[in-house]
């Protein structure tokens, strides 16, 4: 087993994380901290926040590995629970509101808005992504997704989760 750090009484792989004392900054600096595992000792919003002084920017670290890098209610970044940094393209904000992403540390980007959404039913979350080969996303259920047409790759995995059943 991994070591690990233990913020307000939860376990955090150290190999993914390490402690700050600090917990505001830009939104560049959010992002750069974000995205190397940096946890502040406060916590908020169910895991460890760092964020920006108005608090409109915010990036999300939680035990399981995973976590997200927030502006206002929208998704900029996720990492999944297998370390990917995945930067959602569907972003609004242009110009002066436009937000950073973690510069160099981005493994993908792809509309993770539209994924996420279409994901509502099924087993797998975007949490569960552990790898995207062009427009094919890979499930740590080994469910592949098609980014491009926005179905399953396989035609017997629309059905091989409980919930698209309706079960």
């Amino acid at each position: 087993m991994n070591d690990t750090i233990t913020i307000n009484g939860e376990q955090y792989d150290a190999s993914t994380y390490h402690k700050t004392s600090r917990s505001t900054g830009t939104q560049q600096w959010v992002a750069y901290q974000w995205a190397k595992g940096a946890i502040p000792v406060n916590s908020r919003n169910g895991g460890t926040t760092l964020t920006t002084s108005t608090g409109n920017f915010v990036g999300i670290h939680y035990p399981e590995g995973h976590g997200k890098l927030k502006h206002y209610a929208h998704m900029e970044c996720i990492r999944t629970k297998s370390g990917l940094i995945i930067s959602d393209t569907s972003c609004y904000a242009r110009g002066f509101a436009k937000c950073d992403t973690p510069t160099g540390e981005v493994d993908y980007r792809f509309d993770v808005t539209t994924l996420q959404a279409n994901l509502k039913g099924e087993s797998e979350t975007i949490y569960e992504i552990v790898s995207v080969d062009g427009d094919v996303v890979k499930f740590q259920s080994s469910r592949k997704y098609n980014l491009d047409t926005n179905e399953w790759t396989n035609p017997a995995d629309k059905y091989s989760s409980p919930n698209a059943l309706g079960v």
